[in-house]
């Protein structure tokens, strides 16, 4: 049996060879001289096969600029398409991948990875092919080139225990203080910031609400946790380790928090009509609601103030002052007429209030106004240059006063809340005492000036510069130009004993005062605060269609 079946194998071997050789013993080659399909051959071969990076939480990786060349006889009219293929199924980490042909026959390839992805490590290829749109390959089968990466998004930093700050204050929202110049007296150390620890969010507003740094916590109106529940309108978190203290359903849309001892106060859009506005005074503890209120304004955003235990609320949609105690919010100690629209056809709404020295402080119109904290009575009007409203149309300022000192405030007439968007406005130092405007400057001011120590400092679009100016006479001091490659300035600067800490669309800068040169970055940008323990907190806008904005916080000394 063995016998036999050997010869069988013998002659099917020779039956083979004499179809292969075609008789002769040879191996045919060229056209049509093999049955067998060539092996499949790579479209494109690259000038690099991998990389591997490290990114911060909130930024990514600078794009990877690698060069596909095509060979095998494939022509530059294939353009090379291209497809993720991440290690871990739906982990991706790649954004966008562009392809420009250049003079020389190769494709310079652009890899550039998704920015705020959560810390962790993503890995995966990249196989460059054929793309769907280009015209079909020449025959013969063409085979995929890949490219390999690995991100790292590294984990926070081990918190350390807060220090507070000896003269140092809370971030009561926009402008920090009560009196909103933005000044913290915090002394920082380039060399030692570090990120402490960073959060996602689900948000209900765009831009995201602002943040609160109270007595240890970050209160955040308006954002809920990834893993929060579903219905959560407000999140308080540890300025230590950034765990959630508590998180509640609030009413309305809130997007804004002062604090008050154990009390917290959280307002917002109410969702019923659009036309008024929702306050809840809250436990700071636990978040359990003590009262709430109705009040005639659209929306309360930077509008209100607090002093001691008594809130001021702008209502009849900013035409009048209010101000109602804490214990009981729905009483109204006093009005105010803070603005007349002319023949009562025009309002001008979201123009905010600024507490300090006894005075309740308001610009709507073109008219910078006081009133006495106590009673109301208005102790100060003075003309500035100002916004007139479109009749029929109410207006939004998007502003407030900025009190630089006991007897000067700076203004600026209106601007546009929305990322990159300037407009044409006027920047003006005022002077409470001899009631007249000091010095104005016109540009394309996205953010509201702070100051200190004689000097004002505000960004301006038009020429992508933070100016910073004499109080007493606007005389330029000295500048800061945007860097080359970055669009536009991010709302709130934060000023501290020696430095400025400015962000654009793509990073974040604490400048030396005394240098004026930029001494330390981060690869992302924001809106900014700073705690009174030294905590600088960054709210990074990823984009408007995601709604997931991300808080990065930095120790500063």
């Amino acid at each position: 049996m063995r016998t036999m079946q050997a010869r069988r194998d013998a002659a099917w071997r020779a039956a083979m060879l004499a179809v292969l050789t075609g008789g002769t013993g040879l191996v045919l080659s060229g056209c049509g001289g093999s049955p067998f399909e060539d092996s499949p051959k790579d479209m494109y071969a690259l000038s690099q096969s991998s990389v591997s990076c490290d990114a911060a939480p909130a930024t990514t990786c600078a794009d990877v600029k690698l060069y596909a060349t095509p060979i095998n006889g494939l022509t530059t009219d294939y353009r090379p398409g291209w497809e993720e293929r991440p290690a871990v199924a739906n982990n991706k980490a790649v954004d966008h991948v562009y392809r420009d042909l250049q003079a020389d026959g190769r494709w310079l390839v652009s890899v550039g990875f998704t920015t705020g992805l959560k810390a962790g490590t993503y890995s995966g290829t990249i196989a460059f092919g054929q793309d769907p749109l280009s015209n079909a390959l020449p025959p013969g089968e063409r085979r995929s080139v890949s490219f390999s990466y690995r991100l790292t998004v590294t984990a926070d930093s081990v918190a350390r225990p807060l220090q507070a700050v000896s003269g140092a204050v809370d971030w009561a929202g926009p402008g920090g203080t009560p009196s909103r110049n933005g000044f913290i007296a915090v002394t920082v150390d380039p060399s030692k910031i570090q990120p402490r620890w960073s959060r996602t969010f689900l948000s209900q507003n765009y831009p995201a609400a602002n943040v609160l740094l109270s007595q240890g916590q970050v209160v955040l109106p308006g954002l809920r946790l990834e893993d929060g529940t579903a219905t959560d309108t407000v999140t308080v978190l540890s300025e230590t380790d950034g765990q959630r203290v508590w998180s509640a359903a609030l009413p309305g849309t809130p997007n804004r928090a002062l604090a008050s001892g154990d009390r917290l106060l959280i307002a917002g859009a109410a969702s019923n009509d659009g036309k008024t506005s929702a306050i809840s005074t809250v436990a700071r503890a636990d978040g359990a609601v003590r009262a709430q209120q109705s009040v005639d304004t659209i929306d309360m955003g930077d509008t209100w103030a607090l002093s001691g235990d008594t809130l001021i609320t702008p209502d009849l949609n900013g035409l009048t002052l209010s101000a109602r105690g804490l214990d009981s919010l729905g009483t109204v100690r006093w009005t105010a007429q803070a603005y007349n629209p002319p023949l009562n056809l025009a309002g001008l709404i979201r123009w905010g209030v600024t507490v300090g020295n006894g005075r309740v402080h308001v610009n709507a119109g073109d008219r910078l106004r006081a009133f006495a904290l106590g009673d109301g009575t208005r102790n100060v009007d003075i003309v500035t240059p100002g916004k007139s409203p479109v009749v029929l149309f109410s207006t939004p300022l998007n502003q407030h006063p900025v009190l630089l000192d006991a007897s000067t405030a700076t203004v600026i007439t209106n601007r546009d809340l929305r990322p990159g968007e300037g407009r044409d406005n006027q920047w003006s130092v005022v002077d409470l005492a001899g009631g007249q405007t000091r010095w104005t400057q016109s540009g394309r001011y996205m953010d509201l000036p702070v100051g200190n120590n004689g000097v004002v400092y505000a960004s301006n679009q038009e020429n992508k510069t933070i100016e910073a100016r004499s109080i007493a006479n606007g005389s330029l001091l000295w500048s800061w130009p945007m860097d080359a490659g970055d669009s536009y300035f991010q709302r709130q600067m934060v000023l501290t004993n020696q430095h400025l800490f400015v962000s654009t669309d793509r990073q974040t800068l604490a400048i030396d005062l005394g240098t004026h040169q930029a001494v330390w970055r981060y690869g992302a940008g924001g809106a900014l605060a700073m705690s009174a323990n030294g905590t600088l907190t960054l709210m990074v806008e990823r984009s408007a269609l995601s709604n997931r904005p991300m808080l990065v916080t930095f120790d500063v000394r």
